[in-house]
């Protein structure tokens, strides 16, 4: 790991830290319990990858189980939010879970009709696939984002900042990983730099997600505006 790389590494431990021991605040992780088991899971398994196991063929095989398991989060979560922000329009709720559906649909589609299209190292394969997994997941996260803007639903704010630092991290690490899928071994410790970049902004924005005055913890911000009572009732 260069010079750099390990003050960005050090500097994300230290805010990654920060958000597990304030979500810990009057039990502030219920907001969304995958966000947190998100956080805590990103955050043991980096620990282990980067300081505890020396082993190179094992830290692969470690990073692997990482990131698949990260994506399994990554879609509880996806359905716990699309649960808690149209707890109260249920016809929403389903129809993007319909829609989720259709996301994984394409994702096959995409898996298969869109090799890796080069298999000359270890990670060509993997981070391949891992590219695509990330890109339809955060197709499906923008799906319910703009099912919020649509029919004007209020976002408490907390959900506004979370769906916020995962888009501005998730989409350029998707990208990043399909590019050294393709380069190769030569574009993996910039794009590993780049990522890390990206996840500790994303982990500021995060900070709103647990650290907001108490006084307004329960007023919701609207990524739309307030719900037409004819959609409102339509929806109920």
């Amino acid at each position: 790991m260069g010079g750099l790389q390990q003050v960005v590494a050090t500097i994300g431990l230290a805010i990654h830290l920060f958000l597990l021991l304030i979500g810990l605040r009057q039990q502030r992780f219920r907001k969304c319990l995958t966000f947190y088991v998100y956080l805590l899971a990103t955050f043991s398994s980096t620990v282990v990858i980067t300081y505890v196991v020396n082993e190179k063929d094992l830290r692969r095989q470690i990073y692997y189980l990482k990131e698949f398991l990260l994506d399994i989060i990554k879609l509880a979560m996806l359905l716990e939010l699309n649960h808690k922000i149209f707890r109260f329009f249920p016809r929403v709720q389903r129809s993007n879970r319909a829609l989720f559906g259709i996301t994984g649909i394409l994702f096959i589609v995409y898996a298969l009709a869109f090799p890796a299209e080069s298999k000359s190292w270890w990670g060509s394969v993997p981070f391949d696939l891992h590219s695509k997994v990330l890109q339809t997941t955060c197709l499906a996260y923008l799906v319910m984002v703009f099912s919020a803007l649509y029919y004007r639903i209020e976002v408490l704010a907390e959900f506004k900042y979370l769906l916020m630092g995962y888009l501005f991290s998730q989409l350029p690490v998707a990208l990043g990983f399909a590019y050294v899928a393709i380069v190769g071994e030569a574009a993996r410790k910039t794009v590993s730099l780049l990522n890390s970049l990206f996840f500790v902004v994303a982990m500021l924005v995060w900070t709103r997600v647990y650290w907001v005055y108490d006084k307004d913890s329960n007023s919701p911000s609207t990524l739309g505006s307030r719900v037409d009572d004819t959609i409102s009732t339509g929806a109920a």
